[in-house]
């Protein structure tokens, strides 16, 4: 990988930036939170906790993990500009962000913490045909194309 132009430069510090900035906020979500590590459960609860609670940490977090995803997508485009590949995160992009509106906005989970997997619970057992649900249906079918684009070209 060669990084000789400042684009890729700036991508690759920004990405940098902002995973260092999602990792402090969830070693703090675990020990103010969760009051310790809990192998196996905390990073699962903290997404639980990214998607349906609101205050300045989880959308501070979410605000991270957006920004990962998008200088990813940005610096990974930047070094292979294959219109394909490009394409299928485009989908996987939009597919979490129909998500996360649905969890954070349109469902009535709420967040409880130290509680089980809401989330997936959300996208896998959620299965009801509301107008509410509109948008975790489309972030569902986004899901879909994006396995069959990826496993089967």
């Amino acid at each position: 990988m060669i990084l000789n132009d400042s684009y890729s430069i700036v991508f690759l510090s920004l990405l940098a930036l902002s995973m260092i900035a999602f990792t402090v906020l969830f070693a703090i979500y675990i020990y103010t939170e969760l009051g310790g590590v809990k192998f196996g459960r905390d990073s699962f609860l903290f997404f639980d906790y990214i998607l349906f609670c609101s205050g300045w940490k989880p959308n501070v977090s979410a605000l991270s993990i957006l920004c990962i995803f998008i200088f990813g997508l940005a610096f990974g485009y930047k070094q292979n500009t294959h219109s394909e590949d490009f394409l299928i995160d485009v989908i996987w992009l939009v597919g979490i962000v129909l998500f996360f509106i649905h969890c954070r906005f349109l469902s009535n989970v709420e967040y409880e913490n130290k509680k089980g997997i809401a989330f997936a619970k959300e996208l896998f057992i959620n299965l009801r045909l509301q107008p509410q649900f509109v948008v975790l249906w489309m972030a569902r079918v986004l899901f879909i194309i994006l396995i069959f684009c990826r496993f089967y070209p």
